[in-house]
């Protein structure tokens, strides 16, 4: 594909194909991440429902690089180079956002130095203060509850945490 001239704009149709491809992207990943990871603070989950939500995530992950990957051939883009790209892009925003509960001086979504203007990450509010920002804060919660060394102990022989009162993983 050539570029091309729009007025006085010069378009590459490939580069706006990729950017296209790559803001898709962003936002499939982004709403996955959010919308699956989802726990009650409340009513603690046990290791088996966890591990089952994580299963779940990494499904739905799988087939959106599986299908990504398979199109790459098709519309003539680096699939696995740009999924890499975007997932870290993604992981590194929502750990910048999550720091912002241990700075003194916040930093504002779009001020990140992963968001873009052209492919942006989209920012979900909190629904309160106490609650993570992002999924990964949402999961480092949970393991925290899972494993708060008042309810629970670790086994080093066996490799995992067990709850004292029910003797259970």
């Amino acid at each position: 594909m050539e570029s091309t001239l729009v007025g006085v704009i010069q378009v590459d149709p490939h580069q706006l194909l990729e950017d296209g491809i790559r803001k898709e992207l962003v936002q499939q990943i982004t709403y996955e991440l959010h919308n699956s990871i989802k726990f009650d603070i409340q009513k603690p989950i046990t290791a088996e429902e966890f591990d089952k939500m994580l299963e779940g995530l990494a499904r739905q992950l799988r087939g959106i690089q599986s299908c990504f990957e398979y199109i790459q051939d098709y519309v003539n883009v680096h699939g696995l180079r740009i999924w890499i790209e975007e997932f870290s892009r993604i992981v590194n925003f929502n750990v910048e956002m999550e720091c912002n509960s241990f700075m003194q001086k916040k930093l504002y979504y779009w001020q990140s130095k992963y968001q873009s203007d052209s492919i942006p990450i989209p920012y979900f509010e909190r629904a309160s203060e106490k609650e993570a920002y992002s999924f990964l804060g949402r999961i480092v919660q949970n393991l925290l509850t899972m494993t708060d060394p008042r309810k629970c102990t670790y086994i080093p022989s066996l490799g995992s945490w067990y709850d004292m009162q029910s003797l259970k993983e």
